[in-house]
């Protein structure tokens, strides 16, 4: 928890576009904790899902908070159920993108990277002196073999057919930033992460800064730790060996078994009972090393 922070309440939409109650962690000084894992889960996983999950609901999350006098807002990005560009968050936040037909997107936009071919001069949002600060641990760029969609869009049920057209509705959507802001977003580091949310969060003018890092600070991990026999942590998936990663383990537990498919993965009934019987390791382990 961030020292002196409250929660604040505010009601946005998930990727799916179905309103959700959000809470965010505030402090004293305006600064403005906000989470968009939170705001990107979907109720289900499905082939369609790239085609329809959207930002918005960040967008209105954030509106809320810029529009509350905020003067520093961070944004963690990672875990989310999307592929937009960040499309439905600047939108959201007043952005009028526009199609072929230089139409304004439906009621129920869905994933506006795969219609957006504009946005209408003088609507792009300015948020003035507020700091944005993006928190990733990824520096993958938007586009390309390491890009958002080829990386990040088979995890949410993107398939090979759905990333090659991502992938080049993210490049169309990097020269609608770079003609409407000046910023050469395609290459940045980080402009990839959370489906590319990174890159419209950079259009805005935020600066990209290590997510753990940060939140340590921020929590005020090192002095919290302070004596602790046991830290236990959560890793959605390690892409390279432990020994490289800089970090010590005592011991690595998967909360799943033995593999399976994404589908069973995500399943939750299976997802309680590996967590529960993985909770249970957890706990005869450390009983055993306290009997040492």
């Amino acid at each position: 928890m961030v020292k002196d922070a409250w929660a604040v309440g505010q009601r946005g939409g998930g990727p799916d576009g179905d309103p959700r109650r959000r809470s965010r962690r505030r402090r004293p000084g305006a600064d403005r904790c906000g989470r968009w894992r939170r705001n990107s889960r979907c109720p289900a996983r499905d082939s369609s899902r790239p085609s329809c999950a959207g930002s918005e609901g960040l967008g209105i999350v954030l509106r809320h908070a810029l529009t509350s006098g905020v003067s520093r807002v961070l944004i963690g990005l990672g875990g989310t159920a999307t592929t937009d560009g960040g499309t439905g968050l600047l939108a959201a936040l007043g952005a009028e993108l526009r199609d072929g037909a230089d139409d304004p997107p439906p009621d129920d936009p869905g994933n506006l990277l795969l219609r957006v071919e504009a946005i209408a001069p003088g609507t792009f949002p300015e948020l003035g002196e507020v700091e944005l600060i993006a928190l990733t641990d990824v520096d993958n760029p938007l586009l390309g073999d390491q890009g958002a969609a080829a990386v990040y869009g088979p995890q949410k049920g993107a398939t090979p057919g759905q990333v090659t057209e991502l992938d080049g509705r993210m490049a169309g959507w990097a020269d609608i930033l770079e003609a409407t802001t000046g910023l050469a977003l395609r290459d940045r580091a980080g402009a990839g992460a959370a489906g590319g949310l990174g890159a419209a969060l950079l259009a805005l003018g935020a600066r990209v800064e290590p997510g753990a890092e940060v939140i340590a600070r921020e929590v005020e991990l090192s002095a919290a730790i302070q004596g602790a026999d046991l830290v236990i942590t959560g890793e959605g998936r390690v892409e390279h060996p432990l020994g490289a990663t800089g970090y010590l383990f005592d011991a690595v537990m998967p909360i799943h078994p033995h593999p399976m498919s994404v589908a069973d993965a995500m399943d939750a009934a299976t997802t309680a009972a590996g967590l529960a019987a993985t909770a249970g390791e957890v706990v005869r382990l450390v009983r055993a090393i306290a009997t040492r």
